[in-house]
């Protein structure tokens, strides 16, 4: 859907990533941790994976709710912002969609300057391949952010990209959902399985 988009969209401008993006970086200093929390840490192994969303079963850090209110410089990543890694797996994007979580290090939000956000996760994921091909690392592959929001997009009109966005908005919905229910899923199956094994309930026939 994405590239029939671009090949019909008329009036399209040439424009940099800068154009339709803002970033939210709180890379730098890294926030005391603690054990658990509602404040996940969305670091580069929640975002290892191909598929669109985050991986929340890779969390391993999370800040209190001070530190989450008062320490991050550039604020959180908000519904639909892309998140994109900057060492380490570079290049790999996934889509926020929870309420609360945040990022630090190797980590950045782009959020749109135009739309929800659904068109701007399409345009990274299509420059995936270009992302990794920016790869400056000796020791570990990185990339800079300064060099890759340059990178030369097709920029529709406003309208296009709103028309766009709530043609695919069902289907990201759709995703969130089965998402979610697999989690339930995955969560009911640790909590039966070792009592079914146990013999502390059983299935009858």
């Amino acid at each position: 859907m994405f590239l029939q988009f671009i090949q019909s969209s008329s009036n399209s401008i040439k424009g940099s990533l800068c154009d339709l993006a803002d970033i939210i970086d709180n890379r730098g200093k890294t926030p005391p941790l603690i054990t658990y929390s509602e404040y996940p840490i969305l670091d580069v192994k929640t975002l290892a994976d191909n598929s669109r969303l985050i991986n929340y079963n890779n969390v391993q850090k999370y800040v209190d709710e001070t530190t989450y209110l008062t320490w991050f410089r550039s604020g959180h990543p908000q519904k639909y912002d892309s998140l994109i890694s900057t060492v380490g797996s570079v290049g790999s994007i996934k889509m926020f969609l929870k309420e609360k979580g945040t990022i630090a290090q190797n980590v950045v939000a782009l959020r749109p300057k135009i739309g929800s956000g659904l068109y701007l996760f399409e345009v990274l994921r299509s420059l995936q391949q270009q992302l990794k091909s920016y790869d400056i690392g000796s020791v570990q592959p990185s990339i800079k952010v300064t060099q890759f929001m340059k990178l030369v997009i097709e920029i529709p009109p406003e309208r296009d990209i709103i028309e766009f966005e709530s043609r695919i908005l069902p289907l990201t919905n759709k995703i969130e959902f089965l998402y979610n229910e697999t989690e339930i899923l995955n969560k009911l199956r640790e909590l039966l399985l070792p009592k079914l094994l146990s013999g502390e309930i059983f299935i009858n026939n």
